[in-house]
């Protein structure tokens, strides 16, 4: 979310700096539990999280513009 508001403004860029490092930071427990049952799930568990996560942030920004909820943003 916070990239694709950082094309609108760029102040939004923190906002997705920090929303990447605690992505990465919740991911690390899960990876190594991962990691102990199956190698291969355990190396790609981040990348499928993440991208899980892109998925979900850019459905809910899609959703707040359909319901109005950005008076600015609207067509």
């Amino acid at each position: 979310l916070g990239l694709i508001l950082s094309i609108i403004k760029i102040q939004f860029l923190w906002l997705s700096l920090v929303s990447l490092i605690i992505i990465f930071l919740l991911t690390i427990p899960f990876t190594l539990f991962a990691l102990k049952k199956d190698i291969q799930v355990g190396l790609i568990s981040p990348i499928i999280i993440f991208l899980r996560t892109i998925v979900f942030g850019v459905g809910l920004f899609y959703g707040l513009i359909r319901l109005g909820v950005f008076g600015w943003l609207k067509n």
